[in-house]
């Protein structure tokens, strides 16, 4: 892979962290099916991207000793799940993987589907709440 000027930063330094965390969001997409795994809504639709986030908090896993899997790394993509932004802000600190939702997901959802999606995700993370 060639780095072009924007990949540079002001001192001229090789910006290579930029390229393998936009390699590591890549494989990110490819394996939730571009699909957040919490309401269901596709990459970029309606012009949200979506955002990488830990099933294990960064406090969480500080707390436990595993400050290793913070990184968003190839080897540690096993602890991060895409979602859109909005079941990203009401997810925050919960411990709460969302990926087994993908397997209930196929075709094209709709508008409504997707917001139907979200009340419900948001109904399980007060669930998970009110037994952590």
């Amino acid at each position: 892979m060639s780095y072009n000027r924007d990949m540079l930063n002001k001192k001229g330094d090789n910006m290579k962290h930029i390229c393998g965390s936009y390699y590591n969001m890549e494989r990110l997409l490819k394996r939730d099916k571009k699909r957040c795994c919490g309401c269901g809504m596709k990459h970029q639709q309606h012009g949200q991207n979506l955002e990488a986030d830990h099933v294990y908090s960064k406090a969480q896993l500080r707390a436990e000793g595993r400050e290793d899997e913070i990184s968003f790394t190839k080897k540690n993509l096993h602890n991060f799940q895409l979602l859109c932004r909005r079941c990203n802000v009401s997810k925050r600190e919960v411990c709460f993987d969302a990926r087994y939702r993908l397997k209930n997901f196929k075709g094209r959802i709709s508008e409504k589907n997707i917001l139907k999606n979200q009340l419900d995700f948001d109904r399980l993370i007060l669930e998970a709440k009110e037994n952590a």
